[in-house]
């Protein structure tokens, strides 16, 4: 609707006619919005929109609380797990053993386990230790190589030690031959050959510089005696399991023979 001009003669009345026009409008739409209000189409819309914004929130509500939940959940079966493993974890248990001091200062164990109702020699600790050893076969004596002093160990079971070396040969002793001869082999490589006898090698009887051969010898742990066999020797004779016929040894032509007692003597088959 154009405003009259201000300079119109009909300005006056066309004001008013303006006026009643405005309010007949405004009073339309009022009687409108209170039909449509009666009607209840605004108060279900905003019902639904309320329903619907409610129902929103109760549902990112419940979304959170049930994320809130399952983390809750994560957290404390992490807490069980660790808890489960911390007590699942066995505790580190001290081997027993004996404590041997070797002539070079180190100091090595021999680690025996209870087996079967009686203790049994199991090895010698450390691992990563240059030592020869040997275990009878009914676990209950070990005998260690002190390679520096060339001596024979014996343990027992109860941790009673002896050196069971041959400590001279006719009018040589161990002590005057290494000293004359640093690099002679007095004795090397024991290995039990049944309960109370033990094979090794040694460069006796012949006491030289030149001398490179090694022979077969045996030591008995009850009457302490050194005998030899002279037929078994070799610069790479090596011992390996006990087997029925005896103890395997292989020569230095790789043929294997083994070796047992026989009451005082060494009995040889192939």
């Amino acid at each position: 609707m154009v405003k009259p001009s201000i300079f119109s003669r009909e300005y006056e009345k066309r004001m008013k006619r303006r006026k009643k026009a405005v309010a007949a409008v405004i009073v339309v739409i009022i009687a409108s919005l209170g039909i449509f209000l009666a009607s209840g189409s605004l108060k279900d819309t905003l019902k639904n929109k309320s329903v619907g914004l409610t129902g929103f929130i109760k549902k990112t509500n419940k979304n959170e609380l049930e994320t809130d939940k399952k983390i809750v959940k994560e957290e404390d079966k992490k807490q069980n797990d660790n808890q489960n493993n911390s007590e699942a974890a066995p505790k580190p248990v001290e081997e027993k053993g004996y404590e041997v001091n070797l002539s070079d200062g180190t100091k090595i164990k021999a680690i025996y386990e209870n087996k079967d109702g009686s203790n049994k020699f199991k090895y010698v600790t450390p691992l990563d230790a240059k030592i020869n050893f040997s275990v009878n076969p009914s676990g209950n004596a070990i005998v260690i190589l002190d390679t520096k002093a060339q001596s024979l160990i014996y343990i027992d079971i109860n941790g009673q030690q002896q050196d069971i070396t041959n400590k001279s040969y006719k009018s040589n002793t161990k002590e005057g031959v290494l000293e004359k001869i640093p690099q002679y082999v007095w004795c090397t490589s024991p290995k039990f050959i049944d309960e109370n006898n033990i094979a090794y090698l040694s460069q006796l009887p012949y006491i030289s510089s030149k001398v490179t051969k090694k022979f077969l010898w045996v030591t008995n742990i009850e009457d302490k005696r050194h005998i030899n066999k002279y037929s078994i020797s070799g610069e790479n004779i090596k011992f390996g399991n006990i087997e029925d016929k005896g103890l395997e040894v292989t020569l230095d032509d790789s043929s294997v023979v083994y070796i047992k007692m026989k009451g005082s003597s060494i009995s040889v088959s192939e």
